[in-house]
């Protein structure tokens, strides 16, 4: 993090960068902050203790006076526009590559019962209360018109063994079909077989465990509070540890027929 070069160069390469963001950016101009330049500048900015974004371009003027390039100008409106155009339909493509590259050198010491554990969670995030904001990230039903801030869901995968995320998604936070749930359904398919699935009670219900138990996942929940408990039930297999049976509930709307 403290060399000259690019931040990260040995996990996502400038071709993975550029295969991506080619495909959603059209340059038109030549420009000192190029897409691969502008993600670079970002990642290294988030990772300083320096927050200022005069920081974070007074590092990449370094980094080019380090190349024998001549500095751009020290302010940070050239900056902040080139973060603006960066395409967010290529991102998730890019963590789950970085992920993928950072989980095979961490020791199958680290892993659980030899499954490579995924935790699974999210959160919401605020974001600038904008109109296109508020069309694509209406607020919560909890604040009134006009006070409060557009809110999105952000879900993520990673792995519990090295930290890397392997997937992310963010979507809205209210209105139909837009749960943790149901977010967290649509990237399962970044789950590999044998790994170990660690989520809340949000994702404890009958359906989340059987659909990564039918690829060979294991999972650990915790107890969903509207599921009863009955210790009475199942079979006992030592301190608080039973086996038990759950009868398959009425197939969920968001479920298709097959599935």
């Amino acid at each position: 993090m403290q060399d000259d070069s690019f931040p990260f160069g040995a996990v996502l390469t400038v071709k993975d960068i550029v295969d991506r963001i080619s495909q959603a950016w059209a340059e038109t101009c030549d420009r000192l902050c190029t897409p691969v330049v502008t993600r670079w500048t970002l990642l290294r900015h988030i990772h300083s203790d320096d927050p200022a974004c005069r920081a974070a371009v007074a590092r990449l003027n370094a980094m080019r006076v380090a190349q024998g390039l001549a500095p751009c100008a020290p302010r940070t409106g050239g900056d902040g526009k080139a973060r603006q155009r960066l395409p967010e339909t290529r991102r998730p493509h890019l963590v789950h590559r970085s992920g993928q590259r950072l989980q095979p050198p961490t020791p199958t010491a680290w892993h659980w019962h030899g499954r490579a554990v995924k935790s699974v969670d999210g959160s919401g995030v605020s974001r600038p209360d904008t109109e296109a904001n508020q069309q694509a990230y209406p607020q919560p039903g909890s604040q009134k018109p006009g006070l409060g801030c557009p809110v999105a869901r952000l879900v993520g995968v990673w792995s519990l063994a090295c930290g890397a995320v392997w997937a992310a998604a963010v979507g809205r936070s209210k209105g139909q079909q837009t749960r943790e749930t149901r977010r967290c359904q649509g990237l399962q398919a970044h789950l590999e077989r044998d790994d170990g699935v660690l989520a809340d009670r949000c994702s404890g219900s009958s359906w989340e465990g059987a659909l990564v138990l039918g690829r060979g996942i294991a999972s650990v929940m915790r107890w969903h509070q509207r599921r009863p408990v009955d210790v009475r039930c199942g079979r006992r297999l030592g301190r608080e540890a039973q086996v038990v049976a759950w009868p398959t509930p009425k197939r969920p709307a968001w479920m298709d027929e097959t599935t």
